[in-house]
């Protein structure tokens, strides 16, 4: 009887290791996912600023022909572009131009920020998941330990009953 409640302790520990090195490789598994999504977060919050930067250039460039364009009429209009509404119709080209160019930069440094965030987010959930990578083994060292500290109690309550142990 003796030699089955051991046996089934072995059985036990070996059954109650590979489930906390299952726990542990999949938390490990989940840190790695986050890894790749912190740094799928990192490039597109770089490709945002990128797209940012490339949409105020263009900006830039339809309101400097834009604003050639009204300079070129007026003036074959036989207007002096630097003097009285030709100067304020040029003006008030260039600070919409200024504020669309400003919007443009600002909007895509607003989207760079949400996926910095999220990239802050997958590198936090990637050191909480190998945290509980950590914790599965030791959790699972601990079952272990109790499991052995339990079947010794059986194993010496058989021996106790069958006389072989004696007080």
């Amino acid at each position: 009887m003796a030699a089955l409640t051991i046996a089934g302790t072995g059985v036990s520990l070996l059954g109650e290791y590979q489930q906390a090195k299952g726990e542990q490789a999949q938390a490990n598994y989940q840190a790695q996912i986050a890894d790749r999504n912190a740094k799928l977060a990192d490039n597109q919050q770089q490709d945002a600023i990128q797209r940012g930067d490339l949409a105020a250039e263009a900006q830039a460039r339809r309101a400097a022909q834009i604003r050639g364009q009204q300079i070129a009429a007026m003036s074959a209009n036989g207007q002096q572009v630097g003097f009285g509404s030709a100067a304020d119709i040029v003006r008030d080209t260039e600070t919409g131009a200024n504020r669309d160019t400003g919007n443009i930069v600002q909007n895509a440094f607003r989207e760079s920020q949400g996926y910095a965030i999220n990239a802050a987010n997958y590198r936090a959930s990637a050191v909480g998941d190998r945290a509980a990578a950590d914790q599965a083994m030791q959790a699972g060292y601990l079952k272990m330990g109790s499991t052995i500290l339990g079947s010794a109690v059986k194993v010496g309550s058989i021996y106790a009953n069958n006389g072989k142990i004696k007080n």
